[in-house]
C-alpha cells in the first residue's frame, strides 16, 4: 500500500468533524503559504529590482559572446555541409 493510499484510508476512518477541521486547517496553511510566498517575492524585487545592474555580470557582454558563439557554430555547420557560410 502506498503512502497516498494509507493517507486516504486514515482520512476515511476519521469522523466527519475531524475531516472538516483538517480541510479548514489545510486551507489556512495554504493561505499562509501563499501570503509568505507573495511577501518573499515582493521582498526579492525590492532588494534587487528587475533590469537593474546587480554586479554579477554584464548582460550586454554575455549577449555578444552568445551571439558570436552561435554564428561561429552556424558557420562551422555550413562548412561541414559543403556550403560557404553566409
Amino acid at each position: 500500500m502506498t503512502t497516498k493510499e494509507r493517507l486516504h484510508r486514515l482520512v476515511d476512518e476519521l469522523s466527519e468533524a475531524s475531516r472538516a477541521r483538517i480541510v479548514v486547517e489545510d486551507e489556512r496553511f495554504l493561505r499562509r503559504l501563499r501570503d509568505l510566498d507573495r511577501q518573499t517575492t515582493i521582498d526579492a524585487y525590492a532588494t534587487a529590482p528587475q533590469l537593474a545592474p546587480d554586479g554579477w555580470t554584464d548582460l550586454e557582454k554575455v549577449n555578444e559572446i552568445s551571439r558570436d558563439a552561435v554564428l561561429t557554430r552556424l558557420a562551422e555547420e555550413e562548412r561541414a555541409a559543403g556550403h560557404e557560410p553566409w
